[in-house]
């Protein structure tokens, strides 16, 4: 895992390579420490750098930016081609290339330079961005992943176009900050982090990110396009339910078998669902490889997963660290951690995940695996059930899978509106496209802000069936888009490479061949996982409803009547009150026990404080 950065000038313009070499030194190190490296074309006006974390071929015949061996190509590249062996093989047999190297980068160059960029992009299984200089056809090709696991940004001021794996690479190219998007700002405290990647655009004005599956093609003739390169396969429909359930376990170990690969140690994340229970009993039991992995322990019951997580420690025998929310310079820590994403932390579970991430870089890990994209593909959440309900309307199945609900579901779901089944209906959904969970209680939020305007939530149209679109949305526009955001900042910030077996294109694509109704079953969510994973996860934990995740409540971390942190964050001179009313917030910090959606408000309102005071 690596860092890029870059600059292509469009317009004839002095520049100063040198200048701008030096500031992106210091910048990029963090998520490469071991090698450092630059190349550009004074001619062509094009400037490329790279920092390099060694995960294959640890010698320094890795390094980049690399030239394919026909010259035609230079490369900056971040990420992991999975399935870069059975590639390099298709390319000895076919090409008769003789690789001097045991890098990914290499193969890809070489996939490229035989077969071109767009059949390339279709053939790679793995995550990565990566910047492409072609110099015969003298043109800047920029290419993100299918699920968007590794992130590029970029600033373009129609003389001079930036792009890089961090939004304060670019700064460091520009030489400057760029000032606050204060409509994100205000949008996140009221509404969470849903609506942060519905829209390409960063909580700095002008800086946008480059969407999942998509390339830039930056043309010396100053032409700049974007193009879709990733479509999802159209598979016939499995409507044999044994069937796929045996091979969703197939693809499963398969793409485990595939995101395994790395020459340094490899360590897991471990909460109590059955989404990363399921990774770390496929390594132990079916690879039979020795497992580490780190879990997090919350003192508040309504977080604490520490039963699941002890017994699936049991049944894999894997060697367990938990680390407890407790001595944790909280403030300093969320500064740190601010500082570093140039942005606000998305929700509370990131700032616990970045704890892990800290630790296994301590105990000497440079990979980490995580559950990332099973809530969104095999049907993880509380409403993904009530859309299910809905679709069963006027259908003899209503009765008996609504009494499944009530009975095993209802009464774990914290949220009101997700606790009545009426208000996800057909028509409710299409007719007022609302909806209304997501706001949460962002009617009673609202009048702690100063200014409010509320936006109805949109979604893209791809499928007609509510679940199935729902679960596209959340894969690709609003909850795994933040996710891999803060999985990649949060691990590259300790020099971590983080890994998700589940956004595994053949298994996703498989995914949308199960008829819809076979992903909700006898009262259970991601049924198909769940019977998938029979005599490989321990049976507590494959059959437990409850849903809490890699989670905390922000008293469990902040003592929130304490006169120093009142003073702190009551603080009138700060860019904060401009969008919240202080003496309005002040009696939330009072409460004795903060609801859920209080608990998420607070966390956002001390991030965007923090975020404000720091880059504006």
């Amino acid at each position: 895992m690596c860092g890029i950065s870059g600059f292509k000038v469009i317009r004839s313009k002095k520049v100063d390579y040198l200048s701008k070499l030096k500031n992106i030194t210091q910048s990029i190190n963090h998520r490469g420490p071991d090698a450092l490296g630059f190349w550009n074309s004074i001619e062509d006006s094009i400037f490329l750098g790279h920092t390099r974390l060694s995960i294959l071929d640890l010698s320094k015949k890795g390094n980049q930016p690399m030239h394919s061996y026909c010259g035609r190509y230079v490369i900056s590249y971040n990420g992991e081609i999975y399935n870069f062996k059975e590639i390099r093989l298709f390319i000895e047999k076919k090409f008769k290339t003789n690789f001097q190297n045991n890098t990914d980068t290499q193969v890809l160059l070489e996939l490229i330079s035989h077969i071109g960029i767009n059949e390339s992009l279709k053939k790679v299984e793995g995550m990565f961005a990566f910047s492409l200089w072609d110099r015969r056809e003298k043109k800047l090709i920029l290419a993100r992943d299918r699920f968007g696991e590794k992130p590029l940004f970029y600033y373009y001021d129609h003389e001079n176009f930036y792009f890089g794996s961090e939004i304060k690479f670019i700064f460091s190219l520009l030489g400057k900050r760029l000032p606050v998007n204060k409509k994100l700002i205000s949008e996140f405290l009221l509404k969470g982090y849903r609506f942060l990647f519905k829209k390409n655009q960063t909580f700095f004005e002008k800086v946008n990110f480059l969407e999942s599956g998509h390339s830039i093609v930056i043309s010396n003739n100053r032409v700049i396009k974007i193009y879709k390169y990733y479509k999802q396969k159209k598979l016939r429909k499995i409507n044999d339910v044994n069937e796929v359930i045996k091979e969703t376990k197939t693809k499963l170990v398969n793409s485990m078998k595939l995101r395994m690969r790395s020459d340094v140690p490899v360590a897991f994340c471990l909460s109590g669902g059955v989404d990363s229970a399921s990774l770390v009993s496929i390594a132990c039991k079916e690879l039979n490889i020795k497992t580490k992995s780190f879990s997090i322990v919350d003192k508040d019951s309504r977080y604490d997963e520490s039963d699941n997580i002890l017994a699936t420690i049991k049944d894999t025998k894997c060697d367990n660290q938990m680390i407890k929310l407790e001595n944790i310079d909280f403030f300093e820590h969320l500064r740190n951690l601010i500082k570093y994403h140039s942005s606000p932390i998305s929700t509370i579970s990131y700032f616990v995940h970045s704890l892990i991430s800290r630790e296994a870089s301590h105990q000497g890990y440079k990979v980490i695996i995580s559950g990332t994209g099973a809530d969104e593909i095999f049907t993880g959440y509380y409403d993904h059930y009530l859309y299910h309900l809905s679709s069963l309307l006027n259908k003899e199945s209503y009765d008996q899978n609504l009494k499944l609900w009530e009975k095993n579901i209802k009464n774990t779901i914290r949220n009101p509106i997700l606790r009545d089944p009426k208000s996800f209906s057909n028509k409710l959904f299409y007719e007022e496209n609302i909806r209304k969970h997501v706001y949460d209680s962002s009617e009673k939020l609202k009048n702690f802000l100063k200014k409010f305007k509320k936006n109805q939530f949109t979604e893209v149209k791809k499928y007609k069936n509510l679940l199935r679109n729902r679960m596209f949305n959340e894969l690709f526009h609003e909850v795994v888009p933040v996710i891999l955001y803060e999985d990649d900042l949060n691990s590259m910030m300790n020099s971590i490479e983080n890994r998700s077996p589940f956004l595994d294109s053949k298994l996703y694509e498989f995914s949308l061949s199960i008829p819809t109704e076979n992903l909700i079953q006898n009262g259970y969510n991601k049924f198909i996982l769940r019977e998938s994973m029979k005599g490989i996860v321990n049976e507590k934990v494959r059959t437990d409803r409850q849903k809490k995740g890699f989670n905390a409540s922000i008293q469990s971390l902040v003592d929130l009547k304490d006169k120093n942190f009142k003073d702190q964050m009551l603080d009138d001179s700060s860019r904060i009150s401009e969008f919240i009313d202080l003496k309005k917030i002040s009696k939330i910090f009072n409460i004795e026990k903060l609801d859920n959606s209080l608990n998420k408000f607070i966390f956002n309102f001390i991030n965007c404080k923090i975020f404000l005071d720091e880059w504006s």
